[in-house]
């Protein structure tokens, strides 16, 4: 009963006597008379079930929305009981809509567990169904709707329900509404019932009822840091020796201006010279090339010859533009260094041009060695420890000292290459590649102890939940390091077409109640806070190159894993190729 207890208290608590006698009211008479008094006794303003509170985008408060073809709204026409229904209207036969709310799980006890809904419907041919979904860690362990038939022409008021049983424990519970067809729809008084006993509504949403308090205290805290190009903010940075400025994914344009926006101040404002990137080697190495002045070549010629199209964008076109100049004015030297092993056949390119003609037949039979190694073939140890020893001794007679210093970095990372290719599952090869780029942004940062440093990453991969880089890197660095997440409120993104490596556009999953980007939604965009005054636990957006359907995670302590959290608004697709 405690658990339960200590989950809910931090939503409605605010007066401290409260406590007390909801305490003893739970420990005599049980669980539901406690939400029953806890209902009575304090103010709660997720009273929502009967979508009387508009939130953003058009949505009931507390309500996540997934839409093809409907337009929809909170509607003062018809309404069972309060003020408002919900209301959606299309006029064609493919479109679907549904709305649904999602609840902590360790708040709910065993038993029935039955939805509801009352509907009214005019001039429709579709489904009504009312839907409960029970998920676990990684799976979905109980699933039910009313499965109703297809209705036609228009019906005042009626009430749709289904059950489902629950034994055991359960992650979080999702129940709403759904509609496939065309017409016009209202939905009304919603409720969750467990054993009989309807849930109030201050049990709705994961952390939503907290969620307007606690961000309203971070952003008052956060309230000088307005925007990420804010002097304030910059000031903050100054000294540090890291700085990691994340994304939720790789293909948005608002994240993109974001980010180059936050890397520029820090270039001008705070003396940053090197940009760590989520990039293989030999394309960081063209693009420092270009931006160094070391050559001279088309910067569309640049993005068009990268192994990662990812960045062959408008946004980082005009970036490196201008680095170029900047480089060129200043007289300084803004570098880029690519720290992951995406391509194995470039770096072994490279090697053979650094290495010339000398010890050339050695040299070639140890390349063949690695492109088997590194495409999965020789699987040992042995094979793999002799052929580096080889390499290291190998590289070690390049008279030139920048050469010899690449030699090096290159050998490394094919290393960590068939390191990662020998992992056994996800979670090895998730160790395996954060901690190889923990170590090569090491490595490099200490070749210049005082200078400011950028890195570009995946948000996963700067945040300090263990085994990301960012974890290694805030270990080894402390204080220096600083990790900034960026995200977005919904809208559409590019991604990675598993099957041929095209890319396609992906529209986002609109974040839910207990969402960090839907509670900051609520006060605007371009907001950034200080995760150090957020409590609680929160969804957040997460999708790399490819969509894998599952676009958060779940439940996580922001102020623990990031310094800071901007969300930059709605998201539009980067366009590839840059022409």
């Amino acid at each position: 009963m405690t658990e339960k207890i200590y989950y809910i208290l931090p939503k409605v608590i605010s007066k401290p006597h409260q406590f007390a006698v909801i305490a003893i009211l739970t420990a005599r008479t049980g669980f539901f008379t406690f939400l029953i008094v806890l209902a009575s006794l304090t103010r709660v303003d997720a009273q929502n079930f009967s979508f009387e509170l508009s939130g953003a985008k058009n949505i009931p408060r507390y309500w996540t929305l997934k839409n093809k073809g409907f337009y929809t709204s909170l509607s003062n026409e018809f309404a069972y009981d309060g003020k408002r229904s919900f209301k959606a209207v299309s006029t064609e036969s493919s479109s679907s809509i549904a709305i649904y709310s999602t609840i902590d799980g360790n708040s709910i006890p065993p038993g029935q567990i039955t939805i509801e809904a009352f509907v009214k419907y005019e001039n429709v041919e579709g489904i009504p169904d009312v839907f409960c979904r029970l998920d676990g860690e990684d799976e979905l362990l109980g699933y039910t709707s009313t499965k109703n038939e297809s209705v036609s022409g228009q019906k005042s008021w009626y009430r749709i329900s289904c059950s489902l049983d629950t034994k055991g424990s359960f992650r979080k519970l999702v129940a709403g509404f759904t509609f496939r067809g065309k017409g016009t729809v209202f939905v009304d008084n919603f409720a969750i019932s467990i054993n009989g006993q309807k849930l109030p509504d201050a049990t709705i949403g994961v952390n939503d009822a907290d969620c307007s308090s606690t961000i309203h205290q971070a952003i008052l805290s956060s309230g000088k840091y307005d925007t990420i190009d804010d002097m304030q903010y910059s000031s903050l940075l100054r000294g540090r020796r890291l700085v990691a400025i994340g994304e939720a994914v790789h293909g948005s344009a608002e994240i993109y201006r974001a980010k180059i926006k936050l890397t520029k101040m820090l270039i001008q404002r705070n003396g940053a010279i090197n940009l760590y990137v989520e990039l293989d080697h030999m394309d960081a190495s063209r693009i420092n090339s270009y931006v160094c002045n070391l050559k001279t070549e088309d910067p569309k010629q640049v993005l068009a010859g990268l192994t990662n199209q990812f960045l062959n964008n408008q946004f980082f076109f005009e970036f490196i533009k201008w680095l170029k100049d900047y480089n060129a004015i200043s007289g300084g030297r803004i570098s880029f260094i690519g720290i992951d092993f995406q391509d194995s056949t470039h770096n072994l390119e490279r090697l053979s041009q650094l290495w010339g003609d000398k010890n050339r037949a050695q040299m070639d039979s140890a390349l063949l060695l690695i492109e088997k190694l590194s495409s999965g073939d020789l699987q040992t140890q042995a094979v793999a420890a002799q052929l580096f020893k080889l390499l290291k001794e190998l590289i070690q007679t390049i008279p030139d000292v920048e050469k010899r210093q690449e030699s090096h970095y290159i050998c490394r990372l094919l290393e960590q290459k068939i390191a990662f290719v020998k992992s056994r599952d996800r979670l090895s090869e998730l160790i395996s590649r954060d901690s190889s780029m923990a170590v090569n942004v090491l490595t490099e940062l200490m070749r210049d102890t005082a200078a400011t440093s950028v890195l570009w990453a995946h948000n996963m991969h700067v945040s300090k939940m263990q085994p990301y880089m960012g974890s290694r890197l805030a270990k080894f660095l402390l204080e220096d390091y600083h990790s900034l997440a960026i995200s977005f409120d919904g809208g559409e993104f590019t991604t990675l077409n598993a099957q041929d490596a095209s890319f396609r556009l992906t529209q986002a999953f609109d974040a839910g109640p207990g969402a960090i980007e839907y509670c900051l939604a609520s006060y605007g965009y371009d907001i950034l806070v200080n995760t150090e005054k957020l409590t609680g636990r929160y969804d957040m957006r997460v999708t790399g190159a490819q969509d894998l359907g599952r676009q958060f995670i779940y439940s996580i302590n922001l102020r623990d894993i990031f310094d800071f959290f901007y969300l930059c608004g709605k998201s539009s697709p980067l366009v590839y190729p840059h022409n």
